[in-house]
């Protein structure tokens, strides 16, 4: 059976870690490896975290320097051994057939590159919001008009994975970074099924937009780097796609 490696960083946030954990221990799929990465929790909330684990095929790496959610991947990244990867954030949740069915797409498609659909639920208010079905085939350059692609339900072959492919270590869109530069080796394709949680913070929508806007552009322009028009054309078809993202 396949290993796959699975990558969380983490910083404090250990009432939802516990869920979480539970999620990912409990996947049908047995053979995996957890690498979770602290980014520099508190003492309080690292001791609880450690208390909380309690699974040998976790390697937990304790990290005292704050690097954000990319560069602690990154970190994560590092220490990966399996034939595929995949990420989960320390806050959202698997169903427990997740790995099972994306392993088995994976497997029996010629792509290298798989993902699902999620759920979305506001923790603040303890509602679901509509859920999101991915319905397109995701190229190197269609991810940069706006892409069905979750960081929580992708894996990949970590053969398409080398040492220049990274998170960005910039505050949002890191991920974009990191799947941008797998998608120049194989295309990602969508497995229709809802098969993991997205748990959000109430905060500010607009913030969130603004700075995502912001750093849809840094991408565009420094890591992909495409022209001055190019990357302007490219932002709005990504702010359109986001208009249409959760309304059709």
């Amino acid at each position: 059976m396949d290993l796959i490696s699975i990558v969380t960083p983490i910083k404090n946030g250990s009432k939802l870690f516990k869920s979480t954990y539970e999620s990912v221990v409990n996947q049908q799929y047995k053979n995996f490896e957890w690498i979770i990465v602290d980014d520099g929790s508190n003492s309080t909330e690292l001791d609880e975290i450690k208390r909380i684990i309690n699974d040998s095929r976790i390697k937990f790496i304790c990290n005292n320097i704050n690097n954000g959610p990319g560069g602690a991947r990154n970190i994560g990244l590092s220490y990966i051994s399996g034939d595929y990867v995949t990420f989960i954030d320390s806050d959202d949740l698997w169903d427990k057939e997740f790995l099972q069915i994306t392993f088995e797409a994976i497997y029996k498609s010629k792509s290298g590159f798989v993902f699902t659909g999620y759920r979305r639920f506001i923790l603040d208010e303890a509602i679901y919001l509509k859920d999101f079905m991915p319905k397109k085939i995701v190229t190197e350059k269609s991810v940069l008009h706006g892409s069905d692609i979750s960081c929580l339900t992708a894996l990949i072959k970590t053969n398409f994975i080398d040492q220049t492919t990274k998170f960005g270590e910039i505050p949002a869109r890191n991920d974009l970074v990191f799947f941008y530069n797998v998608l120049k080796k194989t295309d990602a394709f969508p497995i229709k099924e809802i098969l993991a949680t997205y748990r959000l913070k109430k905060v500010s929508v607009s913030s969130n937009k603004l700075r995502a806007l912001k750093y849809q552009y840094v991408v565009n322009r420094i890591y992909a780097k495409k022209g001055f028009f190019l990357s302007l054309q490219n932002l709005v078809k990504w702010m359109l796609y986001g208009y249409r993202k959760y309304r059709i």
